[in-house]
């Protein structure tokens, strides 16, 4: 055998053998070891004792056939289980996030009158609601739960959240950076899940909050009544929401009956709420008609469906209670002297 015969063995023999080692790779080094320990010797030692006219491939046989045989002789598996290629969890989630993108498009297309086209062109008018929506939701975190505040402060933090909203949505700025990793696109699509969610409480919500800014600006809360603003007890300009009442030793008096002159109630405005737009004045009841021209007058929650009185106050959890008097006792109180006092018809 010349040295050309010679490299051109050791060449089909070490292609043989690399690829019946591939084909243990599953195995451990021992092993491989014991079962392909000395294969090269053996088959070169074939090759060399061959005479015949078959080509080294054909005398060495497929290789795949004898790792399996080999396999199958020791107890394993005639072939190896194939590995699979763990993937990172950000290029399967956004691989998901195409399709179904893709799906979405194909549904969307196969609607007559092309309406994917003008939802898109909606596009930026959801950046602004969906902004308003977070506004809407932060108000209710800072304590108007029941009404939206539309001050200057609050109208600022609006116009930040509108730019965030919108930049987000352009995917422009800092946002660009992030915008197209996976974890980014599922926490927009979750918030804007959220802010459909939120749409229709907000919504309500808005108008209520329309209506207490009216009462701010007017001093007292309509909510459907004909009345106009000064109908109740006003003190330098200002409608009052409750009086307090001492007689001439300094002592509160709970339960003053107030008229004018004319005999006609002293009343204040029903309508009128507390400054958190939360709490109202409940009447006294005379013969189950409500009197406002008896002070003080309890205090309680304004029902949140209505707007109003709750109906079921005094049997709730949280009935209506009288307010605290301003002072313990007030200065007494005495003229020079007593004028007697006219007899008063008997009725």
């Amino acid at each position: 055998m010349n040295d050309t015969v010679k490299v051109a063995v050791q060449s089909e023999v070490e292609a043989f053998v690399v690829e019946v080692e591939h084909r243990l790779a599953d195995l451990s080094p021992d092993e491989r070891d014991e079962l392909i320990g000395g294969l090269r010797a053996d088959l070169s030692e074939r090759l060399a004792e061959h005479s015949g006219p078959e080509g080294p491939a054909e005398v060495l046989g497929d290789p795949a056939v004898y790792a399996a045989e080999l396999r199958t002789a020791a107890g394993f598996a005639p072939v190896a289980a194939e590995r699979r290629v763990r993937r990172p969890i950000a290029m399967v989630l956004g691989e998901w996030l195409d399709a179904g993108r893709r799906r979405w498009v194909e549904l969307a297309d196969k609607v007559p009158g092309e309406p994917r086209d003008f939802v898109e062109s909606l596009r930026p008018v959801w950046w602004v609601l969906r902004a308003w929506v977070a506004w809407m939701l932060l108000q209710d975190i800072a304590g108007h739960a029941s009404h939206a505040s539309y001050d200057v402060d609050w109208l600022a933090v609006l116009l930040v959240l509108v730019v965030g909203s919108v930049q987000v949505g352009r995917g422009a700025g800092l946002v660009a950076r992030v915008r197209g990793h996976a974890a980014a696109r599922l926490a927009l699509i979750g918030l804007n899940l959220l802010a459909i969610c939120l749409l229709p409480s907000a919504m309500d919500r808005a108008g209520t909050g329309i209506a207490y800014d009216k009462a701010e600006q007017w001093g007292y809360s309509d909510f459907g009544s004909t009345e106009e603003p000064g109908v109740g007890l006003m003190f330098n300009g200002v409608e009052l929401t409750n009086l307090f009442v001492y007689d001439a030793t300094g002592t509160p008096v709970t339960g003053a009956q107030l008229f004018d002159g004319a005999g006609r109630p002293l009343v204040i405005n029903e309508h009128l709420f507390l400054d958190d737009y939360e709490t109202l004045m409940y009447p006294w009841l005379s013969n189950g008609s409500p009197r406002f021209n008896v002070f003080p007058l309890p205090v309680g929650k304004v029902d949140p469906d209505t707007g109003e009185r709750a109906a079921d106050a005094w049997d709730g959890p949280t009935p209506p209670v009288l307010p605290d008097f301003p002072f313990p006792t007030a200065p007494t109180a005495e003229l020079p002297e007593l004028p007697e006092l006219p007899e008063l018809p008997a009725r």
